[in-house]
């Protein structure tokens, strides 16, 4: 039977709890960071995506733009959060006109591409602070996590990417 110096075999043990203890402390630090410098807080609470359509039915819900123009009538509960989206960039296309491309994180893109088959010719409209900011329609089925929002112009384009971005 093979037997350990005990000098050896408390040195071995030393230095397991030593890197249990080191590992557990630098793990801890994150944590320590994290309650003394908080994570910025995400300003996008206030701002969500709805399916919404021109005309109202029961359980919809009114919703109009600044100046009560225009409205719309969207689903209760919205389908995106800003939360939900990745990126968002101000562009500019052949023509000349400006939108927003829109990126969604993974969860996102994924509630996107299981309903929007089904919403094909409604609008995906935007909310923010419970005022209608603006809708694109729906015309394919939106399965990679982007889309775009068309805006009057190049200012509106960069606010509305300024919005959106985290």
């Amino acid at each position: 039977m093979l037997q350990i110096n005990p000098v050896i075999r408390f040195l071995s043990t030393a230095r397991v709890v030593g890197l249990m203890a080191f590992l557990l402390l630098a793990t801890g630090c994150g944590a320590i960071y994290d309650a003394i410098v908080p994570p910025p807080v995400d300003h996008r609470t206030d701002i969500a995506f709805y399916f919404a359509q021109d005309s109202y039915e029961q359980g919809l819900i009114r919703r109009a733009g600044p100046g009560g123009a225009p409205v719309l009538y969207t689903q209760q509960k919205p389908i995106l959060e800003g939360q939900d989206i990745e990126q968002a960039v101000p562009m500019r296309d052949a023509a000349g006109y400006f939108f927003v491309g829109i990126k969604l994180k993974d969860s996102g893109a994924r509630k996107l591409a299981q309903s929007t088959p089904s919403m094909l010719g409604k609008q995906l409209a935007l909310v923010v602070n419970e005022r209608l900011l603006g809708a694109a329609i729906i015309d394919d089925p939106i399965e990679k996590g982007l889309f775009a929002m068309a805006t009057s112009d190049r200012n509106a384009a960069f606010a509305l990417a300024d919005l959106l971005n985290p």
